[in-house]
């Protein structure tokens, strides 16, 4: 039992000579001061409040953009709404305004009638048909006439 039982431990360190692994030795990552990694975290940090700043203000575009077509839109509806009521208003007044009911009025209210002929009565012109025209020319007033016309204003604006 003696011989069997007991361990030859020279085979198990040869084995482990074997297997050991070699490790290597990273080549060791400098640390950076903290003045430095402080104005890395600043410099992170204002690129994010712009990036929020921007997103802000586009949201708020938006929001203005949006707001400002509802009203146009309001407006658009209410000028339809407003030229509808123009034609309606425009054709009652054309149809109180016809030649018909002027004439149904004249005629039966004020009790009016169309002219006969023998209401007629015709002016014969002597000469000819056309019409003479007189033509004004503008007279450059006298330099006289401008100092009596500004003593005038004068004795009226004391007065």
């Amino acid at each position: 039992m003696a011989a069997n039982e007991a361990y030859d431990l020279s085979l198990f360190e040869q084995r482990a000579k074997k297997e050991r692994v070699q490790l290597k030795k990273l080549p060791s990552v400098k640390r950076q001061p903290r003045l430095q990694v402080a104005a890395m975290l600043a410099g992170r940090l204002i690129v994010a409040l712009l990036v929020g700043a921007i997103i802000s203000v586009s949201i708020y575009n938006r929001a203005i953009l949006t707001e400002t077509v509802n009203s146009i839109t309001n407006a658009n509806k209410e000028l339809a709404k407003l030229q509808s009521e123009q034609t309606r208003l425009t054709m009652e007044l054309d149809e109180k305004v016809s030649i018909k009911n002027i004439e149904e009025y004249a005629t039966n209210q004020l009790g009016l009638s169309r002219m006969d002929k023998y209401q007629t009565t015709y002016i014969a012109l002597a000469g000819s048909d056309q019409i003479a025209e007189q033509v004004k020319t503008e007279e450059k007033p006298k330099l006289s006439l401008n100092i009596n016309d500004l003593f005038y204003k004068l004795v009226e604006y004391i007065n």
